[in-house]
């Protein structure tokens, strides 16, 4: 049963991570990688990733996580963090980033 909530866990932090769909595709395009590229990488189509970009679907499970790690790693990678806060030195490639409100006040226009 613990497995299971954790996992459960696990996915409520990573839905309220994931950034609004226009984020997800600024993320990738200001790190200069295609939609196939990024589609290849995480194992689904390129509609699919399509998808999660527009907001026309939400992936969920393993997507899920696969797809906020990639969104994490390329945002550092061409931003040093703009959408997503670097993690302490200790923590897990899963561990949340920020929240959903976090994620929406740092994108508000100043």
């Amino acid at each position: 049963m613990n497995a299971t909530v954790a996992q459960l866990e696990e996915t409520v932090v990573l839905r309220r991570v994931l950034p609004e769909p226009e984020i997800r595709r600024r993320i990738r395009r200001r790190a200069l990688v295609s939609l196939t590229e990024c589609a290849q990488v995480l194992g689904v189509s390129r509609q699919c990733l399509s998808f999660w970009e527009c907001g026309k679907r939400t992936p969920s499970g393993d997507n899920l996580v696969r797809y906020v790690d990639l969104l994490a790693r390329l945002d550092h990678l061409s931003h040093a963090g703009a959408f997503f806060p670097l993690n302490e030195p200790d923590a897990g490639p899963h561990s949340p980033r920020l929240t959903k409100t976090d994620a929406h006040d740092a994108h508000e226009p100043g």
